[in-house]
Parts: structure tokens; C-alpha cells; sequence
């Protein structure tokens, strides 16, 4: 696979809660220069490539680390192992078992560059391309994977490239892998039952409290038995494309006893619900005025904290009911 010219897939992240390291642009030292060759997605793999070119002369072994300790956004039990799912030095791929000059296999922590990342055996030879491929399904969601400046460091014989006053030559800056994590926004909407031909608008009744943006259904009547109900939820009105399929109502009708089951679909929860069941197609306040505000439903439970399902069982029924049904459902986008 060529990997020698730049994707414009990878969206470029320079700066990045990945990315703790803010350096200069330095691609080249006295040891070594490195040069960033370009990168390409294939499917979830995203493969960055490098030349690199020894500088300093002399026949001592030596390696390059390219820093990971950026990429804190894998999913939650996944490691570097699942991440780095592949190397290459001149095509020839990399063992990830076999250990290198320095007795050390190549992904993790390399004391001498105090460097957590993967470590590539170095070549005499002018103009040594090297690759390594990362899984970007391993990322937490909403994370995906970009370039920007990371670390990466020279070990050559037994040069000691760091020191108390701070860091040698042996250090670069160079592009490399970083991950941009966006958080979750959540979203809270207004939800009703609805009940199909069973359910009437609360704008088709005679409400003087009734704004022209509320919205709301109240459905049945229903005898005895079973009764499956969606819950919409929408910022209003009555527009059904602008309204979302976020669980079911469950109504288990019985010798005058009614068990209503909220039921969210997976990716949905409720901070709130309010239920009205009764023999009249709305509720009544303590004044005896028809009420669609759901908080003088004589059913509530609030601060919910994000449940996916509740019940209420409601007593002393006579003959077909009507049920009103309202919750606040929210959804992270």
C-alpha cells in the first residue's frame, strides 16, 4: 500500500486535549531528521509514514521512539496494543513480540527517551522509510484521529539524552498522531404519547390556557386489555417529521386498575414523567379546570436522573379510559 502521499481524509487537530505536548516545528538534529511522508485511511486502519536520515555518523546501534502517550482517548479497556496494529521498516513488516538492540519489545515505555510509544530499530542506510498503522475503532466514541506535534526522540549507544537541565538534542517535534474528542451534547425534548387513530391534538379542544405552541395528545378511550402506545418527543408543534420515535407506553387495563409502563428506547432516558389515566379525555386542576400542563398531572415523578423505564399503577377506574402521558426524554448527540 502506498503511503507515501497525504490523505485528506484525517481532519488536521493541531492543538487538542490529546496533544499535552506544545512544541516548536523541529524535524531535524544533529542525530537524526525525520520526515512526516504523509498518511491514508483504509476502512477504520490509518497508516503514517516517515523517512528517516541519519545524521550524526559512527557504527554505534541506535533507535527513534515516536511518542503515544498523547492518544488518551481509546475506549474505555483498550490499550496501546489494540491501537498500534502495525509497523513496517522498507516495506518489511515489524515484530510487536521481538525484542530490539536494547532487549525491549517496541511498543511501550523506553526508559532511555522516557518516551510511552513505539520504538523503531534504526537503519545505517541513507533514506529509511518506516510506517505505523493505528485502529481508529478503538477510540472512545466521538473521538477521531488527526496530526499534530508530537515527540519523538534519538537513542544512539550509550548517548544519554536527557539531563537534569532539561532536554538534549535528541528530541524532535515532528507530525504525528493526535486524537480530537468532542463531547457529547445533550439534548432534552418535550414527549407524549401517541396512539395512533386513538389519539386527539390538545389543540382540538376548547383550553383557554392552551399557547398555539404547546403540543400534546391525549388518546382512547380504551377498554380492558393491552394497549401499546409510542412516545414522540419534539420541540413542537404537531409536525410528524419533526417529532422522534424515542420508547413505547405499555397500558395493562384490568378490573378497574391501570398499569402504565414508560419504556425508552436504548439511546433515550427520562429526567421527568407525568401521567394522567381517567374516565374524561383530560385532566381537571384542583379548580376543576381542564389542565394540559403536566405538572398538575396527578401522576409525577421527577428528577428521574436518567431512568429508561417507570411505572405507575392507577386505581379506582370505572369503565373506558383516556391517557395522557408526558415525559422530558434526552439523548446525547
Amino acid at each position: 500500500m502506498d503511503t507515501t502521499q497525504t490523505s485528506g481524509v484525517i481532519p488536521q487537530v493541531q492543538k487538542t486535549r490529546c496533544a499535552s505536548e506544545e512544541c516548536l516545528e523541529i524535524d531535524s538534529n544533529d542525530d537524526f531528521a525525520i520526515e512526516f511522508l504523509g498518511h491514508k485511511m483504509n476502512g477504520d486502519l490509518a497508516t503514517f509514514a516517515y523517512e528517516v536520515r541519519r545524521i550524526r555518523s559512527g557504527g554505534s546501534p541506535y533507535y527513534w521512539v515516536l511518542a503515544l502517550h498523547q492518544m488518551t482517548g481509546l475506549a474505555e479497556g483498550k490499550t496501546l496494543r489494540d491501537f498500534v496494529v502495525g509497523a513496517t521498516r522498507d516495506n518489511a513488516p515489524i515484530s510487536f513480540s521481538d525484542e530490539g538492540i536494547h532487549g525491549q519489545t517496541p511498543l511501550g515505555w523506553d526508559p532511555p527517551t522516557q518516551l510511552d510509544g513505539f520504538r523503531f530499530d534504526g537503519s545505517l542506510d541513507v533514506g529509511a522509510h518506516y510506517t505505523i498503522t493505528f485502529d481508529t475503532s478503538v477510540l472512545q466514541e466521538g473521538c477521531i484521529l488527526g496530526t499534530g506535534r508530537v515527540l519523538a526522540a534519538t537513542k544512539a549507544g550509550s548517548q544519554d539524552i536527557r539531563n537534569d537541565k532539561g532536554v538534549s538534542p535528541g528530541y524532535l517535534c515532528i507530525i504525528g498522531p493526535v486524537c480530537a474528542c468532542v463531547p457529547p451534547v445533550k439534548t432534552c425534548e418535550t414527549a407524549f404519547a401517541f396512539a395512533g387513530g386513538r389519539a386527539r391534538r390538545f389543540l382540538e379542544f376548547q383550553i383557554p390556557e392552551l399557547n398555539p405552541g404547546s403540543w400534546g395528545y391525549t388518546n382512547g378511550p380504551f377498554d380492558n386489555g393491552i394497549h401499546e402506545l409510542e412516545i414522540r418527543a419534539a420541540p413542537g408543534p404537531y409536525e410528524p417529521d419533526r417529532q422522534i420515535l424515542v420508547g413505547m407506553l405499555y397500558v395493562f387495563y384490568h378490573a378497574n386498575i391501570a398499569t402504565v409502563v414508560y419504556e425508552m428506547d436504548s439511546n433515550y432516558t427520562m429526567e421527568e414523567v407525568h401521567l394522567y389515566v381517567g374516565s374524561e379525555p383530560l385532566p381537571r386542576d384542583a379548580q376543576g379546570n381542564i389542565t394540559v400542563d403536566p405538572m398538575r398531572f396527578p401522576y409525577t415523578a421527577d428528577e428521574l436522573g436518567g431512568l429508561r423505564d417507570h411505572m405507575f399503577v392507577v386505581y379506582n377506574l370505572s369503565g373506558p379510559i383516556h391517557v395522557v402521558a408526558h415525559a422530558v426524554v434526552c439523548w446525547q448527540e
